[in-house]
């Protein structure tokens, strides 16, 4: 049985680049909070953008951060 696969894309807001579910990204600042730490360097997975602005990612340990797009490269 052929198996489809299905690519979403999100129109990023600064309108130049678009964003698919699973591109890497590199953690810029380290971010703490009471649910661990996301390092400086750590690599994480696009997931979607919130209706705040934020980016949902993916770390490599499944846990999903919300970051501000100045905080990924």
């Amino acid at each position: 049985m052929d198996t489809i696969r299905l690519s979403i894309s999100t129109f990023c807001s600064n309108g130049m680049a678009f964003m698919k579910i699973g591109d890497k990204m590199k953690v810029i600042n380290t971010l703490t909070t009471i649910e661990g730490t996301l390092y400086e360097g750590e690599v994480v997975r696009f997931q979607e953008i919130e209706k705040n602005g934020d980016y949902r990612v993916k770390d490599s340990m499944g846990r999903i951060w919300f970051l501000d797009k100045e905080n990924l490269k």
